[in-house]
């Protein structure tokens, strides 16, 4: 018969254990009613011991910790709060505007919008709850989109023109770059039959937006529209929140970073709006402005 060794810890019943035996126990399996804590081991009675936290005799005083204050749209962040005084029975989380919710002790956050963002906490425990702890603030910049260079982009398609940032055509009294840049303005062109007219333009000013294309005064039929780094673009590469085609008209939705949220428009880098005729022996003419729905942080 194998012999049977017995160890004991602090609160009265014993644990048998076989020698030989395969399964073994962690503490975290280990109950007893008369335990009212966790269970240790005690290397130095060489014991299994019932460990009971202390009560709180104050307040708690917490500290939030970020593992980073400084990252790129759609990056993370883990913010915890640190604490005094356990158990912890609550934390009461302060945020500011816009900023992505915390609960419990905190978490990993996913921060999609650029700006800049603010976390304190109180800690709650059965004597009451504590001040406002310290406040985290963490930088959101907008990921860098660089656009392809020349020798990634798709050939430039016979019969494009462009219309450079500071340009217009025989058209237009102004550039799309000023139409995009200054909301109230607009272009009025057309684009011959055959041809791509590519408008030259970068987002200095505009986190979201919407583009909006009409007939204008230069003939309404059928468009195809994108917004690219490359002219005279309509590749099936491109987003197709980017794309639409075959349409008289245009509502395009933009975003400086947040491809979920729209066409990505980097802002302060050179994009093109690229438009030509569905039918390659009409013209089509068309007016096009922007209306932004939020500045850039």
């Amino acid at each position: 018969m194998k012999p049977i060794h017995t160890l004991t810890w602090a609160v009265s019943a014993p644990i048998l254990l076989f020698a030989g035996a395969t399964h073994a126990v962690s503490l975290s399996e280990l109950t007893d009613p008369a335990c009212t804590g966790t269970f240790v081991f005690d290397s130095g009675n060489n014991k299994i011991a019932c460990q009971v936290a202390s009560a709180p005799t104050a307040v708690p005083i917490c500290t939030v910790n970020a593992s980073t204050t400084s990252v790129n749209t759609n990056g993370t962040a883990t913010i915890n709060a640190s604490c005094t005084q356990p158990p912890i029975n609550s934390y009461n989380w302060t945020v500011s505007s816009g900023a992505p919710a915390i609960s419990g002790s905190g978490g990993t956050l996913v921060f999609g919008t650029a700006g800049s963002y603010t976390y304190s906490v109180k800690g709650t425990n059965s004597v009451g709850e504590g001040a406002s702890s310290n406040i985290v603030t963490i930088n959101v910049t907008a990921a860098s989109q660089t656009p392809p260079p020349p020798s990634s982009c798709p050939a430039t398609p016979a019969g494009t023109t462009i219309i450079t940032a500071s340009g217009k055509d025989a058209y237009s009294k102004i550039n799309f770059n000023q139409a995009f840049d200054a909301p109230g303005n607009r272009i009025d062109s057309l684009t011959e039959a055959g041809q791509i007219k590519a408008w030259e333009f970068d987002n200095n000013a505009y986190l979201s937006g919407k583009l909006t294309g009409t007939a204008g005064n230069y003939g309404s039929n059928y468009k195809d529209w994108s917004v690219s780094a490359c002219p005279g673009d309509f590749s099936s590469s491109l987003p197709a929140n980017c794309v639409k085609r075959r349409a008289v008209g245009l509502t395009l939705y933009y975003h400086a970073s947040d491809a979920t949220k729209g066409c990505v428009v980097p802002a302060g880098q050179k994009r093109y709006l690229n438009i030509r005729a569905t039918d390659p022996s009409l013209p089509a003419g068309y007016a096009v402005s922007n209306s932004p729905s939020a500045p850039l942080p």
